[in-house]
């Protein structure tokens, strides 16, 4: 069993030493992040903007810390565990897993151990993209870290399996990135939400305190794989939080210092819980 205490200690000692980096460096790995995701959004933008969507997220996250951590992953207690945290309907969850059933990603069969249950297993197209969410954040991890072999820690075969045992100590003591910053729930709770702000952050360029966003709201929802209309709800959202300001007569936005400090906080956090699952001391 995992001490909460303990793991929310080793997340934060990361978060500082992540924050501690040259704004260069961190500046850097920011961008690869958003590069290789952006390779691996345009190749199925819809099923990442409905994985990035913080709550079904999760939910794909412990579906797969399961499966590597079990040897008998049934999907009644996924669904139990993740019922019990009262985040999303029973309705919004079953259908969840049955897109990933139907799109392939999973398939199920009833358990030796009783017939009545359901043991799943991931194929190799989700395995696949597993690895590849994975390496949208190695790269930039070696990076701010040149010390830690982070690729060829990817390339060894029992890497899944690792990486998911040291991960379920974030998952089993519920330290989700996601909860650890102020106002990060305007974005993430939404369709796409991640994907969306690094869009906003990285397609911006230093003015003043804050950074004005150079790419059209077209552009940006092209990248997401969401509508305009979509974006521009979650902007007012955030404007109303002085996160960001929007002059609605040019549609200029402006990223201010709320949202700055936000996000960079965010992303360490987010790559806190990777090098979690990756088993490294920073």
């Amino acid at each position: 069993m995992y001490d909460k205490h303990n793991v929310l200690s080793i997340m934060n000692a990361h978060v500082a030493t992540i924050k501690s980096r040259p704004d260069e460096e961190f500046e850097k790995a920011i961008r690869q992040h958003y590069t290789s995701m952006q390779h691996a959004y345009n190749n199925n933008k819809l099923f990442y903007k409905t994985i990035f969507k913080s709550h079904r997220f999760l939910l794909a996250t412990m579906v797969v810390t399961e499966y590597f951590t079990s040897d008998t992953p049934l999907l009644s207690e996924v669904k139990k565990e993740f019922m019990g945290m009262n985040m999303l309907s029973e309705n919004t969850v079953s259908s969840f897993l049955i897109f990933l059933r139907i799109s392939r990603r999973m398939t199920i069969h009833p358990w030796n151990g009783d017939r009545r249950k359901l043991i799943y297993a991931i194929t190799d197209k989700g395995i696949g993209e597993i690895r590849d969410l994975i390496s949208t954040m190695a790269t930039p991890l070696a990076g701010l870290f040149p010390a830690i072999d982070f690729t060829r820690k990817m390339q060894d075969e029992q890497f899944l399996t690792s990486f998911f045992h040291n991960y379920a100590a974030v998952v089993t003591t519920r330290l989700f990135h996601f909860d650890m910053v102020e106002n990060i729930n305007i974005f993430i709770l939404k369709d796409a939400g991640h994907k969306i702000m690094l869009s906003l952050y990285c397609n911006s360029q230093p003015v003043n305190d804050g950074r004005v966003v150079t790419f059209p709201l077209s552009r940006i929802s092209a990248n997401c794989g969401v509508s305009r209309s979509h974006i521009k709800r979650i902007i007012i959202e955030a404007e109303q939080k002085a996160l960001i300001a929007y002059n609605r007569s040019s549609n200029e936005i402006t990223l201010l210092p709320g949202f700055i400090n936000m996000f960079r906080n965010y992303i360490a956090y987010y790559f806190s819980s990777v090098c979690i699952g990756f088993g490294v001391s920073l």
